[in-house]
């Protein structure tokens, strides 16, 4: 006798699931950093054909990608008398060129795939609605080594020498029509896509409680680069030693705000004159604070961005301030073993602050091969000119940082 196989039922549904709990449903624990799925979509309409992509914000004015993103939609048509073939261009450009005496220009491509949607065959009919589905590569190939993909980026700089740079991408439908119709035989339609590739850092910066309070707890947490502001030729004064202190990380998001910290140590005779010519007030527009009273000094934290761009063996590097920092005296401490009037003894002086980025920047550090972003952390102190008519000459301390699209988060949050 044959052994008889159990019976079985169909299993039941799986339960819906929604990102955000019920009316019956509590939050335990949520992991932060995965990033919410957009269900919206956005539509470009030209004629007869319109392009369909899911998964973006309501009200986006150009589709975003991050890394490895899945460009998934449609095309569509209203009519599809006479379409004999339709193909998806998927494209990536690297457009560079430098101006001046020896101008020359560059155009990479970095993305070019194509594929076939339709193709007619006897009796075949163009469909209404054709879906598709690419996926962002997160690397090219310069010819020589594999390199990440750019973001969409586009900068100028005039002046000679002057750069341009620009990255871009697009989703481009080619619609083939039939030899019978006695117009045109092809219609393009390009959809501009902005890639937006993510990162965060790599820790989190030093909790918010200043480097006085926390560098005994955690020194690690903090990183120093020191510098000598000297005093110029011919004068009698001691130079200074300056300390720039700033999270060790050196990685950040676009929308931090980052703490640093600033030590000026020497002599007391040498504090008193620096602190004469001394201002930390902003110059708006003025690129390295430098001011126009030759008797004044000023102290400053910017966030500098360098652009790098190769064309044609030709290299040019330009800089401009992406952010501008506030700095805060703090009081010196007085105890009755140091408060004394030698000039020869030695005191420190103290500021802090904070310095963020303009919210009008959108991409962090890239590079790309022939183009390349970087960012620097600034401490400057600036004399006028002419330098003589102060007693110290100036100091440039750069520390090179990364910017990053998103911030740092903790990973787990519990919400009880």
């Amino acid at each position: 006798m044959e052994p008889q196989l159990p019976s079985y039922s169909p299993s039941s549904s799986s339960p819906p699931f929604s990102t955000y709990p019920g009316q019956d449903e509590r939050t335990l624990l949520r992991t932060e950093g995965i990033g919410i799925t957009a269900t919206g979509t956005f539509t470009k309409q030209c004629g007869n054909i319109s392009i369909t992509l899911t998964e973006q914000e309501d009200g986006a004015e150009v589709p975003v990608y991050p890394q490895r993103g899945v460009v998934a939609g449609s095309v569509d048509f209203a009519n599809t008398s006479h379409i004999c073939e339709v193909t998806l261009k998927f494209q990536g450009r690297l457009r560079l060129s430098v101006t001046g005496s020896n101008a020359s220009t560059s155009d990479i491509k970095i993305l070019n795939e194509a594929f076939v949607l339709f193709s007619s065959t006897e009796n075949s009919t163009c469909p209404r609605s054709i879906p598709f589905s690419v996926i962002f590569p997160s690397t090219f190939s310069d010819g020589t080594r594999e390199l990440s993909m750019p973001p969409s980026y586009e900068v100028t700089f005039t002046g000679i020498p002057g750069l341009y740079a620009n990255s871009e991408y697009n989703l481009k439908v080619v619609v083939k029509y039939s030899k019978a119709l006695p117009w045109n035989k092809q219609k393009n339609m390009i959809v501009p896509l902005f890639y937006k590739p993510r990162k965060r850092p790599p820790q989190p910066m030093t909790p918010t409680i200043g480097f006085l309070s926390s560098m005994k707890i955690s020194p690690e947490e903090w990183y120093q680069t020191t510098a000598i502001l000297k005093s110029r030729p011919g004068s009698q004064l001691s130079p200074l030693e300056t300390h720039f202190i700033l999270p060790s990380v050196r990685s950040f998001g676009l929308s931090d705000r980052i703490p640093f910290h600033i030590q000026v140590i020497g002599p007391l005779s040498s504090l008193r004159t620096f602190l004469s010519h001394l201002s930390t007030r902003q110059l708006v527009g003025a690129e390295l604070n430098r001011p126009k009273d030759p008797h004044v000094m000023i102290m400053s934290v910017l966030i500098l961005r360098e652009v790098y761009v190769e064309v044609n063996r030709q290299v040019v590097y330009k800089h401009c301030v992406v952010g501008r920092g506030e700095l805060r005296a703090i009081p010196p401490r007085c105890d009755s073993s140091s408060c004394n009037d030698s000039d020869d003894r030695e005191e420190a002086l103290d500021w802090e602050g904070e310095v963020k980025c303009n919210d009008c920047v959108k991409v962090g550090h890239f590079d790309a091969g022939k183009v390349a972003v970087k960012e620097f952390l600034v401490f400057s102190i600036q004399a006028g000119l002419p330098m003589q008519s102060t007693d110290f000459l100036s100091l440039r301390n750069a520390v090179p940082i990364s910017l990053v699209t998103d911030t740092w988060n903790d990973g787990n949050v519990y919400d009880f």
